[in-house]
């Protein structure tokens, strides 16, 4: 597919990404909600790995940076971000008072040109490496369907 045809649309505190080969339109965001199912966050990872974000995960809250595009849809595939809670530094003043002593809390989620997620938002350490391993399950299992409707 050709990476122009996929837009990524911010506006008014939405997001929506379209895919222009098809016209499909899928909107993320609306206002400071995020706008998925339960089954697309995977909570219990983000339980165990996000403290301070669980809450805003649960509440599907978008109060920090947002929604954000980790990636092109390379392979037919693009990894978003979702920021839960910020660094500590996002509180501090000028002078530093306020400071959190935290790490940012990212999760990501990949979704498909068809604009599905197909792998749930979740923390993860190496973006680059999770999107080449979906990648991997998603072309065996395509595969593995081909090769099934061709033996009927």
């Amino acid at each position: 597919m050709n990476m122009s045809r996929m837009k990524f649309n911010y506006a008014n505190g939405n997001m929506a990404i379209v895919n222009m080969e098809t016209g499909k339109v899928r909107v993320f965001s609306e206002g400071c909600r995020l706008l998925v199912d339960d089954c697309e966050i995977d909570y219990d990872a983000i339980e165990q790995q996000c403290v301070n974000g669980i809450h805003n995960a649960r509440a599907k809250a978008i109060r920090y940076a947002g929604l954000g595009q980790w990636s092109d849809f390379n392979d037919g595939l693009c990894a978003i971000s979702w920021m839960l809670y910020p660094d500590g530094q996002y509180f501090a003043d000028s002078d530093g008072y306020g400071m959190e002593d935290n790490d940012e809390e990212v999760v990501y989620a990949i979704i498909d040109t068809d604009l599905n997620i197909i792998e749930p938002f979740r923390p993860v350490k190496n973006v680059e490496a999770y999107l080449k391993e979906v990648g991997k399950n998603v072309n065996y299992h395509k595969n593995i369907e081909i090769s099934q409707w061709k033996q009927k």
